[in-house]
């Protein structure tokens, strides 16, 4: 399964990361580092896991943890609209 970014806003952090606002939120909110890591997700072919390994551990998770958020934060995204699914070629 591949993912298809669609316009988003965003929101500059004052560590210089961009990171995606729901659209139901009115004030700039900063999501978790996972919702980066799904991010680099959507925009890359590669897998969760993959992303998750190469990054470890995030804010004292462990592997099962990020991963977990991860997959929570990339369905919220499809939920917000913010990302649909492409069907893979």
């Amino acid at each position: 399964m591949r993912y298809t970014q669609v316009p988003v806003p965003w929101h500059d952090a004052r560590d210089g990361r961009r990171y995606v606002l729901p659209p139901d939120r009115d004030e700039a909110i900063v999501l978790q580092d996972a919702a980066v890591l799904v991010w680099e997700l959507v925009q890359t072919p590669r897998a969760a896991e993959q992303i998750v390994d190469e990054i470890g551990d995030v804010d004292g998770l462990d592997r099962a943890g990020l991963l977990t958020a991860v997959t929570a934060h990339l369905r919220s995204l499809r939920e917000w609209g913010l990302i649909r699914d492409e069907p893979s070629a």
